[in-house]
C-alpha cells in the first residue's frame, strides 16, 4: 500500500505514481493499492499504521510524504507495517515495487533492507554487497 500525506506538489506525486507503476519486474503483482486521499494530508506514521484493524495490516506500508516529494529521487518511506515507526527506511520510487514484492513475495527479512541502507537513509538496491 502506497498512501499519500503530502500534497503541496501535484506534479511530483504524478512523476511517482508513474515511476511506482512502470518500474516493475516481470511476472511481479501489477502493482500497489495507491491512497490519495486528502483526507491523510500531513498524517503522522504511526497514526497510518494503526488505522485499520489488525487482520488488515500490511507488511510494509509505503508513504509518500513531504521527503519524498521534494527530493530528486521521490524516495518513498517504507515502513513495517508489524513494527513501530521508526523501523523504516526510503527507497527511489523506481525500486518500491521491486522492495514490495521481495519483502512479500521474495520471503526476504526486514534486516537485509535496513542492512544496506546508505548514511542518507536511502536503500538503493544490493548492487556492491
Amino acid at each position: 500500500m502506497l498512501v499519500r500525506t503530502d500534497f503541496s506538489d501535484e506534479a511530483a506525486w504524478t512523476a511517482l505514481r508513474t515511476a511506482v507503476t512502470t518500474h516493475s519486474r516481470e511476472g511481479s503483482p501489477s502493482g500497489l493499492e495507491v491512497v490519495d486521499d486528502p483526507a491523510f494530508d500531513g498524517a503522522e506514521v504511526a497514526d497510518l499504521l494503526a488505522a485499520g484493524p489488525a487482520q488488515d495490516r500490511v507488511a510494509v506500508l509505503f508513504v509518500a510524504d513531504a521527503t519524498t516529494l521534494q527530493h530528486p529521487e521521490l524516495p518513498v518511506l517504507a515502513v513495517r507495517g508489524s513494527g513501530a515507526p521508526e523501523e523504516s527506511f526510503r527507497v527511489p520510487s523506481a525500486q518500491v515495487l521491486e522492495v514490495a514484492d521481495d519483502l512479500s513475495l521474495a520471503g526476504m527479512g526486514w534486516a537485509e533492507f535496513t542492512d544496506r541502507v546508505g548514511d542518507d537513509g536511502v536503500f538503493r538496491g544490493f548492487s556492491g554487497y
